[in-house]
């Protein structure tokens, strides 16, 4: 009897995972439109981060004559698969 209810509701929570993921997909979408290609920063060679104010731009980091890189973080919304993860961190992070 538990086994059949439990086998009776998998339609209904497919349902609610196709809602669920088709909000997730437009959220994640917004946000490669809005935050693309904005989360890279330069750090030095000790991996410490420039502010913006001091190097604004990919070409001003790597003119400086340290061995500066421009990097991007690990969490990034470059494209819909990396929008996907970033919020599930999000979610998960405020579950807990």
């Amino acid at each position: 009897m538990v086994i059949s209810s439990l086998i009776g509701a998998i339609p209904g929570i497919a349902n609610v995972l196709l809602v669920c993921s088709l909000f997730w997909l437009i959220f994640s979408i917004m946000g490669v439109q809005i935050f693309g290609g904005k989360f890279f920063k330069c750090l030095d060679a000790d991996g410490e981060k420039y502010l913006a104010s001091v190097v604004p731009n990919k070409t001003a980091c790597l003119q400086r004559n340290d061995s500066s890189v421009w990097v991007n973080s690990n969490i990034n919304f470059d494209n819909v698969v990396y929008g996907f993860l970033a919020l599930l961190q999000v979610v998960s992070n405020s579950i807990l």
